[in-house]
């Protein structure tokens, strides 16, 4: 019988201009929704931001609050690991160039680690798996990061890094979604060859299927298109602020106005932005400051369009920000409750982990 996997994948991070504190953004949230899950059985895969600890690391002794962030970053990881849920790698490069003044990080506008130099991905890729392993493996000797999730969807030119992540074990790559266009951040998902099916991407171009089972296997994202109730539902939700907790927060945590440099700082220049117009509004599965009738509707159109699919096993990538959950853990609950009672006969759930497994086993999984 087909099964569909659903993997909630969170990117597990700071706001990506560096504002924030680990303590609202990232510790209280993420563990509201592990809470969640484990009341459901339900695994989650946390891609956790590297980065941002690796820019930390060297200030730590310098800063009493700075010290505590990082720490509790460690701890919140830890915490996560051994409730048994999945560890994996996100990376924000911008945190490469960062600098700190006065309380703010200052992060660069550079968000996709495909366009930085060799020997800064391998070092990124290499010193943020050394990290992860270092910390959890004393937890479980026989962790291992076998997915990626790019950070702001960015892993273009990707031949490089492709090759990087296979020379540290990586298998599993996410961040595509077709027809996803971001040109300022040199993303352009146009035309994937391969839409909702895991397959092996050629190195040169993500958006074709390679030839050949070499490397790691890319989970795409599902687009969606709302319709126009969801997409007021959605409109709405934004406009009379579900962010505003996360906001607020922040208000709470800076002590003077937030810098221009920093507002400015975004990956999404040239991106279709969310709007009524003539032009369809496409995006992914996600949960986050949306209400629980988008969520019931996205998930719903997906679901509709892999049952006419022929593969045993279709992981659903359902991307994640727990920092921006604050308001709306009450939608997050019911969809969950939703997603097991409605699709209980075809649906499960899974993590980045456990489908490399799979692949391992089953490498039909993956288109060649």
């Amino acid at each position: 019988m087909k099964k569909l996997v659903a993997i909630i994948e969170d990117d597990f991070e700071l706001l990506g201009n560096g504002l924030g504190n680990v303590a609202s953004l990232q510790y209280l949230p993420a563990l509201a929704f592990a809470n969640m899950a484990d009341k459901r059985g339900i695994k989650l895969s946390f891609m956790v931001d590297v980065a941002q600890q690796l820019f930390l690391a060297p200030l730590r002794k310098s800063s009493r609050h700075i010290e505590t962030q990082y720490s509790l970053w460690e701890h919140t990881v830890k915490t996560l690991k051994e409730r048994g849920h999945d560890i994996q790698l996100h990376i924000h490069p911008q945190w490469l160039e960062a600098s700190v003044e006065d309380d703010y990080y200052f992060l660069s506008n550079k968000w996709n680690l495909g366009g930085y130099t060799e020997v800064q991905q391998r070092q990124l890729v290499g010193d943020s798996i050394a990290y992860l392993n270092d910390l959890l493996r004393p937890i479980d000797p026989s962790y291992a990061v076998v997915g990626y999730k790019a950070g702001s969807w960015g892993m273009q030119p990707s031949s490089t890094l492709m090759s990087i992540l296979k020379e540290n074990g990586v298998n599993i790559v996410m961040g595509a979604r077709d027809g996803m266009y971001i040109p300022g951040n040199g993303v352009d998902f146009r035309d994937m060859e391969e839409k909702s099916l895991p397959y092996h991407p050629n190195w040169s171009d993500l958006t074709k299927i390679s030839k050949d089972k070499t490397g790691p296997v890319m989970l795409p994202m599902h687009s969606y298109a709302p319709g126009p109730v969801a997409l007021a539902n959605l409109v709405a939700s934004k406009v009379f602020g579900r962010a505003k907790h996360v906001k607020r927060d922040m208000a709470h945590y800076q002590r003077r106005p937030t810098p221009k440099q920093i507002e400015g700082l975004s990956p999404l220049r040239g991106r279709q932005q969310l709007r009524l117009s003539a032009r369809p509004y496409v995006t992914h599965l996600k949960i986050g400051d949306v209400p629980f009738s988008y969520l019931k509707s996205s998930f719903a159109s997906v679901v509709s369009r892999l049952r006419r699919l022929d593969s045993p096993r279709i992981p659903i990538v359902i991307e994640s920000h727990t920092k921006q959950f604050p308001g709306s853990y009450s939608d997050i609950e019911r969809f969950l409750d939703h997603v097991m009672e409605r699709y209980s006969n075809e649906v499960e759930f899974g993590t980045v982990s456990g489908f490399s497994k799979e692949l391992q086993l089953n490498a039909a999984l993956a288109r060649p």
